[in-house]
């Protein structure tokens, strides 16, 4: 009883996001996409409640900059990882889209950003932190379930490969750049983002 009083919130949270993965695995559509990010929203703001808060984090433009070098620079490993791992020789073409396509897009990748940086480098962090488990297997163990995840609802290994490194990254940027924090790894998954939208794979 004692354990469950402890543990309820984390057991609720992770109970709901295994839920919210197999719905969005499940039934496609953009719909289904919006529906299963708000939701991982929600589901994160309920569980950080008062215990996290992002307006310190938006004081300091150096950590909006940081996010925006480090999502270029993943950008360029994880093709480096396609061509050495898979053999994938990846080609860029510009690409702009329509304006209302672009907003959208733009809307959505913002969406996305908050969702699941809020969702694994905070929230599943801090569960695997209560665990006590050191901080180095925390950021492991958090990549491969952000990895496995990709690769659940995805089905490309590719993919798993390529989120566990952008993952790991972003740990390390983390843990080891002055200024680097969670608002910084929102902008450096947003910046990958709209990198993918402009520069089309062919």
């Amino acid at each position: 009883m004692e354990l469950w009083k402890k543990s309820r919130r984390e057991f609720i949270f992770l109970c709901v996001r295994v839920i919210l993965v197999i719905f969005a695995k499940n039934v496609t559509g953009l719909a289904v996409s919006l529906f299963f990010y708000i939701g991982s929203l929600h589901l994160c703001l309920w569980y950080l409640r008062e215990d996290f808060s992002l307006k310190t984090d938006f004081s300091s433009v150096p950590q909006i900059l940081h996010g925006l070098w480090s999502g270029v620079l993943m950008l360029v490993i994880n093709v480096a990882m396609a061509y050495v791992c898979f053999g994938i020789h990846i080609t860029f073409v510009f690409h702009v889209p329509a304006r209302s396509s672009l907003l959208f897009n733009i809307l959505f990748w913002a969406l996305v950003a908050v969702t699941e940086e809020l969702n694994f480098r905070v929230c599943f962090y801090r569960i695997f932190e209560k665990m006590h488990m050191h901080k180095l297997w925390n950021a492991i163990t958090v990549s491969l379930v952000f990895g496995v995840g990709h690769l659940y609802v995805d089905g490309m290994p590719v993919q798993c490969i390529s989120t566990i490194i952008f993952s790991l990254l972003l740990f390390c940027f983390l843990h080891t750049v002055d200024h680097y924090t969670i608002v910084s790894c929102m902008s450096a998954h947003f910046i990958y983002g709209i990198l993918c939208i402009f520069l089309v794979y062919s």
